[in-house]
């Protein structure tokens, strides 16, 4: 009995001296940091999104984007390393938009995709991403 409550000792112990946790997958991450006094709006036009690099129009809806505060980061987290991606899109190149909060809360989706309202749009090779470090930061 003595060694049945000892193994869960035994594993937390030996789980906690990895550097990751064991059984938990791999995460790969771009991070997008926001040096910005003012809220955002990101959207990522990856494989699973309504346009892609050489398309760099918005989409259709508002739906896929998500906020990022000023000063904060957010994270893109992918169990695929990016470079296998990145090949999946049409241009091997990842773009990523950025919207002022301000502007997406407020005004028609419509004026903003006829008008290009956005900060910044990045486009991204997986060369680019390593010369950043999978680092974004705006500005």
């Amino acid at each position: 009995m003595k060694n049945l409550l000892s193994l869960p000792l035994f594993l937390i112990l030996c789980a906690s001296s990895c550097e990751r946790m064991p059984l938990v997958d791999v995460v790969y991450r771009i991070r997008v940091i926001n040096n910005s006094p003012i809220d955002m709006y990101i959207y990522k036009a990856d494989a699973d999104a309504e346009t892609q690099y050489p398309d760099t129009l918005l989409p259709s809806s508002n739906t896929k984007f998500f906020k990022l505060q000023s000063n904060k980061i957010w994270y893109y987290d992918s169990k695929n390393k990016w470079n296998e991606n990145i090949k999946k899109l049409p241009a091997d190149t990842l773009s990523v938009f950025l919207i002022d909060a301000d502007i997406f809360e407020n005004k028609d989706w419509n004026t903003i995709c006829d008008n290009y309202l956005i900060l910044k749009r990045y486009d991204l090779s997986i060369e680019d991403l390593e010369k950043c470090n999978y680092t974004i930061t705006y500005p």
